[in-house]
């Protein structure tokens, strides 16, 4: 089995709120979810809490979480209480030219993450927002890198919601990370064809609702 190693650069991060695996943090609003409802004259129809790609999303990897509570204020920076430095502000020429998301401020912002990630040789980290947690008053903005061979703290850069004030408490997911095999790839295209394709489709509607989830979805497991 891989093994992905957080190892922290001092005793107060160790101390602090550590790394999980995303299964470990689904959100409140998708276990409220009624897994199936009425739809379309169908009784016991399976709602998207049954669907694998959004359950495979929001399980998959690893979270990564602030460490102290932190301010936003109208100045557009952060107040804390913490020995180190858990934030920072890029400068804006940084970002020049780069697309800004809706609702988003300009300035780019970077969590400091005081933890070390180390990953099998040939495999990368792909950071991203975490899955499930859209409400968060910022966005983290994705990237790979890999931690076979970079050892050294990797900081998720986020803008924040413009606007917005508050309090971000300590404990919110930051990043979630999936480990990635690197390899060569080419693309292909070809015409598959409608007779084909409705042969495809004719067996997987002959099935009842969730023969993906039964039959075709592969286990994939973070501990």
């Amino acid at each position: 089995m891989n093994s992905i190693k957080f190892k922290a650069i001092d005793s107060i991060t160790l101390d602090g709120f550590r790394p999980e695996p995303a299964y470990k943090n689904i959100p409140d609003w998708w276990k409220n979810l009624s897994p199936v409802d009425y739809i379309n004259g169908r009784e016991n129809v399976p709602t998207v809490k049954q669907c694998p790609p959004s359950i495979d999303a929001l399980t998959s990897g690893y979270l990564l979480f602030t460490q102290c509570d932190m301010y936003f204020g109208e100045d557009e920076l952060f107040q804390y209480s913490y020995p180190k430095k858990i934030v920072e502000k890029w400068n804006n020429k940084q970002t020049d030219g780069m697309h800004v998301p809706y609702g988003y401020t300009e300035s780019v912002y970077k969590f400091i993450n005081r933890w070390i990630i180390e990953t099998p040789t040939e495999w990368s980290s792909m950071f991203f927002h975490p899955v499930g947690y859209p409400d968060l008053p910022f966005i983290t903005l994705t990237g790979i890198v890999d931690t076979d061979i970079l050892k050294t703290d990797i900081n998720p850069p986020f803008r924040m919601k413009k606007g917005w004030t508050g309090t971000i408490k300590a404990g919110t997911p930051i990043a979630q990370i999936v480990p990635v095999k690197r390899d060569s790839w080419i693309h292909e295209i070809e015409l598959l064809g409608e007779d084909a394709f409705n042969r495809e489709q004719e067996l997987i509607q002959s099935e009842s609702y969730g023969i993906y989830l039964k039959n075709m979805r592969q286990k994939k497991e973070y501990r």
